[in-house]
């Protein structure tokens, strides 16, 4: 939490879930969750739960990324996960660790590289 805190003060981004635990959870209380750890950052949604398309194609979380960008236009994003179903939005993706403790200090000097921002040390 604390190396979001810190991409968030460098760059003044808001977080929007894409997490699966936005199936199980409201926004709220995940972004309640945040907080109870110490997040100061604002939270201002969540993305669309997509499956399969009309012709049966499956959704990646890529997708359902994507949806929200055409409703919701902003001038930069960074897609944080430990998982890499980004489907075309590779090029903006920091790929955690699960196994290392999440998200370090190299993925955030990675997603400000993404914002156009240099890492504060």
């Amino acid at each position: 939490v604390a190396v979001l805190n810190a991409i968030v003060a460098a760059s003044g981004a808001k977080i929007v879930f894409s997490t699966s635990w936005r199936k199980r959870q409201e926004v709220d209380a995940l972004a309640g969750y945040l907080a109870f750890r110490g997040f100061v950052g604002e939270v201002i949604g969540a993305t669309p739960q997509l499956y399969r398309s009309a012709d049966g194609v499956r959704y990646e979380r890529g997708h359902e990324v994507q949806q929200w960008l055409d409703e919701n236009p902003c001038s930069g994003y960074a897609i944080l996960d430990d998982d890499d179903d980004v489907a075309h939005l590779r090029h903006h993706f920091v790929r955690t660790d699960y196994f290392e403790g999440g998200l370090n200090e190299a993925d955030a000097s990675a997603v400000l590289r993404l914002f156009g921002e240099r890492p504060r040390r």
